[in-house]
């Protein structure tokens, strides 16, 4: 009886836990990143140092399971060697065994946040599929008359230059060329991620085979092909 007490107990721990990560994961504003950086943290009096799993914009999941769930830290970490170090306060939102504690920041400083997220925009390549190449080009969004600009394309997306990037899932028309003698592509697409004052990550979600194939020719002529980077949501 109590051994099926206790598979029962670590069933439910972990369907819950489940559920905890897919509200976090659903409710999460901006894309996360593997990671594997040392980070202090400081609860109470007592003051640690543990490795990170992943980091985002709106905090970091750490490889521990001993934090308590809502305790307020202050954490302090950089995201690579070569960049400032970052100090906010934080919360604890989740801790699940096997899995550690997701820590949320509570008043991250603007500047310290566009430094994860331009390390998240230039370091988490290594889940893109399709080789992305530079593209500076015109976009028209949503048959409007705005206007924005790309940063580079793959044959699986593109990312917008925009002060005024979309929500993360919305979907977008857009339209645009490869050269200036070039005809217009068109496609669908949605937002994949998004980094503040930066731009969009778009995925090509509907494009015509003709546009496809030419799409795909001009990121495999390209001479250029830029270093293997996008953030855990990539568009490609």
């Amino acid at each position: 009886m109590g051994t099926k007490y206790l598979v029962a107990r670590v069933g439910a721990a972990s369907s819950a836990g489940a559920t905890m990560m897919k509200r976090v994961s659903e409710s999460r504003k901006y894309p996360r990143i593997p990671s594997d950086f040392p980070v202090i943290f400081k609860l109470g009096e007592t003051t640690a140092k543990i490795h990170s799993v992943n980091v985002g914009g709106g905090g970091l999941r750490l490889e521990t399971s001993a934090l308590p769930c809502g305790a307020e830290l202050m954490v302090r970490f950089r995201t690579s060697k070569h960049q400032a170090f970052i100090q906010t306060k934080a919360r604890v939102i989740y801790t699940l065994p096997d899995l550690g504690s997701g820590v949320e920041f509570t008043n991250i400083d603007q500047e310290h946040l566009q430094i994860i997220l331009r390390a998240i925009h230039g370091n988490a390549g290594n889940r893109r599929k399709a080789p992305r190449v530079p593209l500076a080009t015109q976009i028209h969004i949503d048959d409007s008359m705005a206007l924005a600009y790309s940063r580079d394309l793959s044959t699986g997306g593109i990312f917008i230059d925009t002060k005024e990037p979309s929500e993360i899932g919305t979907e977008v028309d857009i339209r645009f060329r490869l050269s200036e003698d070039d005809p217009i592509i068109i496609a669908k697409g949605k937002v994949r991620y998004v980094v503040p004052r930066l731009g969009m990550g778009v995925q090509f979600t509907e494009v015509s085979d003709q546009d496809r194939k030419r799409i795909v020719t001009f990121v495999l002529s390209s001479g250029e092909i830029l270093p293997e980077s996008s953030p855990e949501e990539s568009p490609s």
